[in-house]
């Protein structure tokens, strides 16, 4: 799939001609163009800005249309002004075609740049804690971090990491109280111990 910019309609464009066109298949470019609104967003937005982007009214068939036909395509590629493509890099197109699933769903989607290097406030703000809280975490090792003078720096990658690590411990000791629940249940179901709940 290949679009372009163009300047004198202000919008995104597809490349007539292009991959979708000739694969033997059919696709709604005005469906692509509607999923390609937040790379539009992409290109516009500051560098602190957060953009949420409802999916079209129509979301139905031409959004599973345009799923399909980015799934179906290896590489996603954009045309520059000079009308040479520019393939996307494989982070910016897994972002797409995440954008895309989401939209085809009809879910909005929120695009929130993040800088790599987070204070402690950033990084309570990602996690959904307090700031002392995540000081704490600092503090103790759960999540490295740098001090360049008085203070705290932390790696997106390492909050990230600590956000998985959290995750999978917590559905651990879920499923371990769901078991310890479920022996307990039998337990009682066999034994002349009146229920009191």
């Amino acid at each position: 799939m290949t679009i372009r910019w163009d300047a004198a309609q202000r919008r995104m464009v597809p490349l007539h001609g292009c991959d979708c066109c000739h694969s033997g298949g059919w696709v709604d470019h005005d469906a692509v163009l509607a999923g390609f609104v937040f790379f539009g967003l992409l290109l516009c937005m500051t560098i602190d800005a957060e953009h949420t982007v409802l999916p079209p009214a129509y979301a139905g068939g031409e959004m599973t249309r345009l799923r399909e036909a980015v799934a179906a395509s290896g590489e996603l590629a954009i045309v520059g002004a000079d009308g040479a493509p520019i393939a996307l890099p494989e982070p910016v197109a897994q972002v797409l075609r995440e954008v895309i699933v989401a939209m085809a769903a009809g879910h909005a989607v929120t695009l929130a740049p993040r800088g790599t290097v987070l204070t402690t406030q950033q990084a309570a703000e990602i996690l959904g804690v307090s700031r002392p809280t995540v000081v704490r975490l600092l503090d103790s090792g759960e999540i490295p971090h740098s001090s360049p003078g008085r203070h705290r720096r932390v790696l997106l990658a390492d909050l990230l990491a600590y956000e998985r690590r959290s995750a999978t411990a917590r559905r651990d000791v879920l499923d371990a109280m769901s078991a310890e629940a479920a022996d307990e249940d039998a337990y009682l179901r066999g034994s002349d111990f009146p229920e009191t709940r």
